[in-house]
């Protein structure tokens, strides 16, 4: 089988695993709707007494949510945990004897895990929308649709990039799992997943526009809304910040690499 082959199997295999959990269908469906519909009842209430917050009419901002939970389903908020246990407990070996890139074999296994999620996902953030269809703003013309794909994409590649330089650390400690945690908690607000970043205090806001982690939720649900100001540019960037990870990833796993072998692991 050639080198391509694999990695196809190996993406179809992992799609093939994410499907099999029924289960995570039902929490998708739950992690949707009560998201969505606390946020519904929040934002209703709070506009209840003005037009606008932060620049964002009620459309607006219930729009930016259905994108942002959309978004959640694709984007990675944690360490990539099996790449750290074959790293930690010797596992990683046996994929260093293979001709394919363990990494691109690890992007494509997570890719295939988060695909019918995101699938559940779509349907259920699309049926949320239809259910308030009166009380959101969904892009009108099909170049913000490619545009705000584009943007999702990139955020995947990022957030993944992130995950695996998270789980890289295992080459050098040996446990990690209180520098994720709060990681997690610190790219969920300054990506935007929480509230928008324009409603953050002015000099978190500051650092957050500054920073890579907007573009995993933030700059998207822009386009999505057709804020953003000059869409080219500023995914121009965000692919950017995604070759920038890309770069220091592989020095660290080279570097990380070396130690491994040179442990006989």
């Amino acid at each position: 089988m050639s080198l391509l082959g694999q990695y196809r199997v190996n993406l179809t295999n992992a799609i093939a695993q994410g499907a099999s959990y029924r289960a995570n269908f039902v929490l998708g469906l739950f992690n949707v709707f009560v998201p969505l519909g606390i946020s519904l009842l929040l934002w209703s209430a709070v506009f209840s007494e003005r037009d606008v917050v932060g620049g964002y009419s009620l459309p607006a901002m219930l729009s930016y949510y259905l994108a942002a939970r959309w978004l959640s389903s694709l984007v990675r908020w944690e360490t990539d945990w099996a790449m750290w246990s074959h790293i930690r407990d010797g596992g990683l070996s046996p994929y260093l004897l293979r001709p394919m890139n363990y990494l691109a074999h690890r992007a494509l296994e997570l890719l295939g895990q988060r695909l019918p999620a995101t699938v559940v996902t779509t349907a259920a953030v699309a049926g949320f929308a239809v259910l308030i269809k009166d009380r959101v703003a969904l892009p009108a013309d099909a170049w913000t649709w490619a545009a705000f794909l584009l943007s999702a994409m990139l955020a995947w590649t990022l957030s993944t990039l992130l995950a695996f330089m998270r789980a890289v650390g295992a080459f050098w400690f040996s446990e990690t799992g209180w520098i994720s945690y709060l990681d997690r908690v610190l790219l969920t607000l300054l990506a935007g997943q929480i509230v928008p970043l324009d409603l953050l205090p002015g000099p978190l806001r500051t650092v957050a526009h500054w920073l890579p982690f907007r573009g995993m939720t933030h700059l998207p649900a822009q386009i999505f809304l057709g804020r953003a100001q000059n869409v080219g540019a500023e995914l121009a960037v965000q692919a950017a910040w995604a070759v920038a990870a890309a770069a220091c990833l592989r020095a660290l796993w080279r570097k990380g690499l070396r130690l491994y072998q040179a442990a006989g692991a």
